[in-house]
């Protein structure tokens, strides 16, 4: 026995851009440059002496999708002093597009998703399905509940 919760909310990428040659406060201004252009979640976190991290949640929202991380880079690097540099930027998980590319592959790993459905999921939906019954009226080499995909 056991409870599933499922929710939802927009997507969020995480994304981050370790910075040299500059200080804390630099990192705050290039934070806040990041949180007024785009109006997302972001702090700068200190490194060594003059480094520091714009650590970002680039969240989408109703009207929005996430900001590309190459505008927020560009968005950094411009808001930073002379002398500073970009060491790197990185993303934590995966971006939306990334995301969506991968969910789609494995969709259309046909073996992988009749796999699933009929060893995990089918059983919990229907017990008296076997694993390689096919879901009745199902046309033959589709994947039942998965929209034909």
């Amino acid at each position: 026995w056991g409870v599933a919760i499922v929710g939802s909310q927009s997507y969020v990428t995480n994304y981050n851009v370790a910075v040299a040659n500059a200080s804390l406060e630099d990192g705050r201004a290039a934070a806040a440059a990041v949180r007024s252009a785009f109006g997302v979640q972001v702090m700068a976190l200190p490194h060594a002496a003059d480094d520091f991290e714009v650590g970002c949640n680039l969240q989408a929202s109703d009207d929005r999708d996430s900001p590309l991380v190459e505008d927020v880079l560009a968005c950094v690097e411009g808001s930073l002093p002379a002398g500073a540099t970009i060491k790197e930027g990185y993303v934590i998980g995966l971006a939306p597009a990334d995301a969506l590319r991968r969910g789609e592959e494995a969709l259309a790993e046909e073996p992988g998703a009749r796999y699933l459905y009929r060893r995990v999921l089918a059983p919990h939906f229907n017990p008296e399905m076997t694993p390689d019954a096919p879901e009745p009226g199902a046309p033959e080499g589709d994947i039942p509940g998965a929209g034909g995909v």
